[in-house]
């Protein structure tokens, strides 16, 4: 079936004409003669059928449909612009990657980390992207996706990162006025708080520990552990967090850990990818480095046979 679609030396004119209102400023950016740029602009109009620039004196203005149409076009210019330089610089080892990650592994984690990975690798440049939630689908303009789960969601690989060793913290006794506990049946009393992507946690980790769960009393409910983590901090009550995620307030005595706490529990940080980025040496050098720096902290780290440099010209 044919295609609805005009050339992309039309829209190319049409939208440099859009921006300087001038024929010859948008022959000069596109190195073509003024007279080709009218012949864009016409068989553009008689493509679509109707009139997308004005004539006012010797200048150019957008008629409604103009105003309207540029606006559609221009982000998938960009688009374009934008996926033909990755695509050339990553024959180079150059590129950029964009990736999700969920916010208090990006914020807590990642980040805190990535200066040395810029060290290594000054080639790659990452692009942040909104993280997915839930089970929503990984969308192609998404290189890397960075997610919290049990490491299945479709048409993507999933590679567990770090994460899956929770711990269970609470407030300095100054700062909380409770009592820490002295052994994990002592928490039938305490205020406990809840994860609400992990609803199941204090559960699995009851069971590993041979403890009833029923016992224990649910208090306040976090969207991210970064709030739940402050919340044990300010005295709220106990929580169980990835140990990965509070290294930093555990090392600086905000919270601690009463008691030798650590569970492997069945969810942790993920990174989802479709399998074809394995031929990219910019995806590898991200991905390898990332798995990596998650076997520092507990996670499996990368396949023995795919421990490999990727190699960049």
């Amino acid at each position: 079936m044919k295609r609805i679609c005009p050339s992309i030396h039309e829209l190319l004119a049409f939208e440099a004409v859009a921006r300087h209102l001038s024929v010859t400023l948008a022959a000069d950016e596109l190195c073509v003669t003024p007279s080709a740029v009218s012949r864009q602009i016409s068989g553009l109009e008689v493509f679509l059928g109707v009139e997308l620039l004005a004539r006012v004196g010797r200048s150019f203005v957008l008629t409604h449909a103009g105003r309207h149409y540029l606006q559609r076009i221009q982000p998938a210019l960009r688009m374009l612009e934008s996926a033909s330089s990755d695509l050339m610089s990553s024959q180079h080892g150059r590129g950029t990657l964009s990736v999700s990650c969920v916010p208090t592994f990006m914020t807590k984690w990642l980040i805190p980390r990535l200066p040395a990975f810029g060290e290594a690798y000054p080639q790659v440049m990452l692009a942040f992207h909104q993280h997915l939630s839930g089970r929503q689908a990984q969308p192609h303009d998404v290189d890397i996706a960075i997610r919290y789960g049990s490491g299945h969601w479709p048409g993507v690989v999933a590679e567990d990162i770090a994460g899956r060793h929770f711990v269970l913290i609470a407030a300095p006794e100054s700062v909380s006025g409770l009592t820490l506990p002295q052994s994990a049946q002592d928490l039938a009393d305490a205020r406990i708080l809840i994860h609400q992507g992990e609803p199941d946690a204090w559960a699995q980790w009851c069971r590993a520990r041979g403890l009833a769960a029923q016992p224990l009393r649910s208090g306040a409910r976090f969207e991210q552990y970064n709030s739940l983590i402050s919340a044990v901090e300010a005295g709220m009550g106990y929580a169980l967090v990835p140990r990965c995620l509070a290294a930093t307030e555990i090392a600086a005595g905000r919270v601690v850990e009463p008691f030798d706490s650590a569970e492997l529990l069945g969810q942790g940080h993920y990174l989802c990818y479709r399998e074809e980025q394995l031929e990219s040496p910019v995806f590898l050098a991200f991905r390898n480095w990332l798995l990596e720096e998650g076997h520092k902290c507990g996670g499996p780290g990368l396949p023995e046979q795919q421990n490999v440099i990727p190699e960049f010209e």
